[in-house]
């Protein structure tokens, strides 16, 4: 939840990795900023870090992370740019386990309610397994608190 030293951790870890050129944790760290950008709601630059992301991985793998890509989409779509939702279902295909912040950002993007429940049971389920004190500081960190929000007023 601390997203302002989230950003400078990047800052420092993305110069010790332009120094070995391991581009692999370079894209990791844009698609990262990008991340905490959306929380953020700067959109613009989550959009900028997650394309430089989406970019690398392309050129690296030959394709581009769920991760990277839902929320590469779902700022374009805040941002009201064009963005095809038909690239994102291969790549949900692939998945193994999908992460439950990747859930929350397939329902805001698809605005498909599964994902959201997906979402809240995987929040829940993390949450059981953790003594009281943990167990309310991750329920109320951003995407774990939008996602009990979210979750109670759809239902």
């Amino acid at each position: 939840g601390e997203l302002t030293k989230a950003i400078e951790y990047y800052d420092k870890e993305l110069s010790v990795r332009k120094e070995l050129k391991d581009e692999n944790r370079i894209a990791n760290i844009y698609n990262n900023y990008g991340l905490v950008y959306l929380q953020q709601n700067d959109f613009n630059k989550a959009l900028e870090n997650l394309e430089k992301s989406a970019t690398m991985q392309v050129e690296l793998d030959s394709s581009i992370a769920l991760e990277t890509a839902s929320h590469l989409f779902l700022s374009k779509k805040i941002l009201g740019k064009e963005y095809n939702n038909e690239e994102i279902y291969p790549l949900i295909k692939e998945g193994e386990e999908i992460e439950y912040y990747i859930n929350y950002a397939l329902f805001k993007l698809l605005e498909n309610t599964s994902y959201l429940e997906t979402a809240y049971n995987q929040i829940q389920e993390k949450a059981d397994a953790m003594e009281d004190e943990l167990r309310i500081k991750f329920l109320n960190y951003p995407i774990s608190k939008a996602i009990v929000e979210e979750w109670e007023k759809n239902n």
